[in-house]
């Protein structure tokens, strides 16, 4: 067998390795005692292709006496052949079986005593090196092929799993909108969030068992961060109303409206570090700081819980570890928020940094990286006074802070009858927040002893809109939501938002004469449970839905009628999955010269391969599972916007 592979190397190399063969040759007159000594393959040939000498290594490997060897042609012997090629690796097959894998260099030498020149050919055996080489490749070919498994069984695990919990938590939330008495409420409301629970601790062991946190998976984008900032505090509110502790944040006046930055992952980080806090505050509350200095969004997260010790504290960050890791623990979970958020925030450029003291309270501080798209709008001063009445804590501190940084005169109790006193003193307040959680008076009482032009304003719970907000704004005053939206409150504070059209933290609402949008939706869906929550949904936004069970009926209506507003597809279906039917559908779409019709994949596998291979396939856009009412709002609204 005649295996050879071209091996390049320096003319420095090559000299220096040529100049120490010589040397050896010098060494002493009898040139054949140093050549019997070396420990390589080493053998001398003629220019002409005869063999003048070989060392017993070469003998040993033909199986030949050296007598025998002298004076044949070099052709003859696999290891001599390919003589043009001055550095290769060359497998061979020694007189016992055994494949041996030599490294062969020939260079011209010359004779120390007649200065004739001849060929020397070295083989050193690098078999060892070889089987080496062959064992790393198969292990990385093994790696490689349980990484793709384990891919698999993460997408599979996404999939089983969340879909059955999409259809627990979307019939426990259309359940809870139905008349139902207190101790059936009380019945669901625990499923609800019992489902809630297992569907986060999912959610962080399959992250974690992802190897796509790293800097090539971040996907930087242009970002709104006040919104997204209340986004994740509003869908953590309901924890802190529950616990009855505080839950704000603040924005400084330097922070850009707009910054390109990986959101998803931000929104992520800010969920665990936020929700790690919540979980562990029992009495005082949470408060969230946002800032922007030296190219770094800084976000600051306080809270009054019970404080880590400094031992504890670097192991917090590590997975599956807590500081209360015994039977005897008070808060449940897997220990790998924080572990995941660190690890997401080392990939976007950042870090996390924890301060602590033992009964005193945690500070989590986040930097990453990010740049400045739109910058922060200059906001106008107000010369007013204003009069809040909330209990101690970070969202009164919040509150008095936004209002004194708007030029505002705050005044500032945490009692009713001592708010009483004030309203009616110089300097007087055009405006009067009062903490709901202080009083059990109705809305009319805390009215009435206002001044003419003073508006009370309410700051509720999102449960008590439909109650004490909607007597407020009948008695044409209003109310703030808790947690309160700065960007809200300052449009408050400046009268922009009439009392009688404002209902929440998302300032101006819906007006009564304007109609609900018909979106005509087409669903693929096979799982009889999905499928009935996803109509009892899209029904509520106001769309007309037709249902099929596969992707080849999905083809099939898209191909008959071709004006749904949106395609939801399902990617799990039998007969054809969602990605076939996409690619067919686009397929079918360019060849009639028909407008592209909006499809959204609807996954509960949220890898990134999956992602790209479902907008690889033509989809416009991707809704992850669970979703709810207000998800699939936005969807509609966003993927239509352009269509009207």
């Amino acid at each position: 067998m005649d295996n050879a592979r071209a091996k390049p190397k320096s003319n420095k190399e090559l000299e220096a390795y040529a100049d120490q063969l010589w040397e050896s040759v010098e060494v002493s007159a009898l040139g054949d005692t140093a050549f019997e000594a070396l420990s390589d393959v080493v053998v001398d040939c003629t220019y002409d292709g005869k063999i003048l000498r070989a060392n017993i290594i070469f003998g040993d490997l033909v199986g030949l006496p050296l007598e025998q060897i002298i004076g044949q042609p070099c052709e003859q012997f696999d290891f001599l052949r390919n003589n043009e090629i001055p550095r290769c690796e060359k497998k061979i097959t020694s007189q016992s079986g055994t494949e041996i894998w030599f490294d062969r260099l020939q260079l011209s030498m010359r004779e120390p005593k007649n200065g004739d020149i001849f060929i020397r050919v070295i083989g050193r055996d690098i078999t060892q090196q070889k089987h080496t080489e062959a064992a790393l490749i198969e292990a990385r070919h093994q790696a490689e092929e349980a990484n793709a498994a384990k891919s698999r069984f993460l997408a599979m695990v996404s999939h089983e799993i969340r879909t059955p919990l999409n259809g627990i938590m979307g019939m426990g939330r259309l359940l809870a909108d139905t008349n139902l008495t207190a101790e059936q409420r009380n019945y669901t409301e625990s499923m609800i969030s019992s489902s809630e629970a297992l569907l986060l601790l999912v959610n962080d062991l399959l992250q974690f068992g992802r190897e796509d946190i790293a800097a090539n998976r971040i996907n930087p984008e242009p970002t709104f961060i006040a919104p997204l900032i209340a986004g994740v505090v509003e869908l953590l509110a309901d924890k802190a109303h529950k616990k009855d502790i505080d839950l704000g944040y603040g924005l400084s006046a330097d922070l850009p409206e707009k910054l390109n930055i990986d959101a998803g992952r931000l929104r992520q980080i800010l969920f665990n570090i936020i929700g790690n806090a919540l979980k562990f505050t029992s009495k005082g509350g949470v408060r969230i700081d946002v800032s922007f200095c030296d190219e770094h969004l800084r976000i600051r997260v306080e809270d009054t819980g019970p404080g880590i010790a400094l031992e504890h504290q670097a192991s917090v960050f590590e997975p599956f570890e807590q500081v209360e890791n015994t039977f005897s623990r008070t808060h449940d979970g897997a220990g790998l928020g924080l572990s995941i958020a660190k690890k997401m925030a080392n990939a976007m450029g950042g870090d996390i940094f924890l301060e602590s003291k033992v009964g005193e309270g945690s500070v989590f501080t986040l930097g990453v990286r990010a740049t400045p798209l739109i910058e922060a709008k200059k906001k106008e001063f107000l010369n007013e006074t204003v009069l809040i009445c909330a209990r101690k804590g970070f969202e009164a501190d919040l509150i008095c802070e936004l209002a004194a940084r708007s030029g505002m005169h705050v005044l500032h109790t945490t009692s009713i009858s001592e708010m009483r006193e004030i309203a009616n003193q110089w300097p007087y307040p055009s405006k009067i927040i009062i903490d709901q959680r202080l009083t059990d008076m109705a809305p009319l009482e805390q009215i009435e002893f206002a001044l003419p032009n003073c508006q009370i304003i309410a700051l509720i719970t999102p449960e008590q809109r439909g109650t004490i907000g909607a007597a407020f704004k009948a008695a044409e005053h209003g109310f703030l939501t808790r947690p309160v939206r700065p960007s809200t409150a300052l449009q408050v504070f400046a009268n922009e938002i009439p009392m009688a059209k404002y209902t929440n933290n998302a300032a101006l609402t819906v007006t009564e004469n304007s109609e609900p949008k018909n979106y005509k939706v087409l669903l693929a869906e096979d799982n009889p449970i999905n499928a009935l929550l996803a109509c009892k949904l899209l029904e509520r936004a106001s769309c007309h839905v037709t249902h099929v069970t596969d992707g080849a009926q999905a083809v099939e209506k898209l191909n008959a009628q071709h004006d749904y507003d949106i395609v939801l597809m399902d990617l799990h279906m039998p007969v054809m999955d969602g990605l076939t039917a996409i690619k067919a559908i686009r397929q079918n779409e360019e060849e009639r010269g028909e407008k592209s019709a909006t499809i959204l994949a609807v996954t509960a596998d949220n890898q990134i391969s999956t992602n790209n291979a479902i907008m690889a396939a033509g989809a416009s856009g991707i809704l992850e599972k669970p979703f709810n009412i207000d998800a699939l709002k936005i969807a509609l609204e966003a993927k239509t916007a352009s269509m009207g």
